[in-house]
């Protein structure tokens, strides 16, 4: 991975000061954002209170091991209204990490995936949301089935197996690439 010489300058000068740009994008295109501080480089509500990576947490009740995701912590005022109304859970969340002083563009990828859950804080003064990357999420799907089934007798491309099961499971769709599981491309033709 090669970070960008904006970043990498405005980290590496004396007094930066490092920031998370959350952005939660809702499969009708409508995005919303937050920062974790102050920014002069952009404008977006300071709506992170705090940001715990769930690098491998066994669950003590269920047993189920989480692997690959970030639990955030928001201040509610603007995010139990987006919460209420509307489906966050399998929605695309990423994160980006920056300095305060750099424009949207020059923030670095630090994670990508989806809503597993919102939770509000017994106060409601704040909103949990937890993250799963992608691969932790198609995980705790059960898929069962034969391809091809009764509706569609002919056998279907590996590819569009694979598309079905991104569907089955809610993968937000702003993270397919919808060419690359067309099975009518010069690269998966017969």
């Amino acid at each position: 991975m090669t970070l960008n010489t904006n970043w990498l300058n405005a980290i590496h000068r004396k007094g930066s000061q490092l920031r998370l740009l959350l952005t939660i994008t809702f499969n009708d295109g409508t995005s919303y954002k937050a920062v974790d501080g102050a920014c002069t480089g952009v404008r977006y509500p300071s709506d992170i209170h705090e940001v715990d990576q769930l690098s491998a947490k066994l669950d003590p009740l269920t047993r189920e091991m989480q692997i690959g995701g970030l639990s955030l912590t928001l201040r509610a005022e603007r995010w139990k209204d987006i919460i209420v109304s509307k489906r966050v859970a399998m929605q695309q969340a990423t994160l980006l990490i920056g300095e305060a002083s750099l424009a949207e563009a020059d923030y670095e990828s630090y994670f990508s995936g989806v809503v597993e859950k919102a939770q509000p804080s017994s106060d409601f003064r704040f909103v949990r949301l937890e993250l799963l990357d992608i691969f932790q999420a198609l995980q705790l799907v059960e898929m069962v089935g034969t391809w091809p089934d009764a509706a569609r007798p002919y056998a279907p491309h590996p590819v569009q197996v694979l598309s079905d099961i991104n569907s089955f499971v809610g993968v937000p769709s702003t993270l397919i690439n919808a060419a690359s599981l067309d099975p009518s491309q010069g690269q998966f033709s017969r």
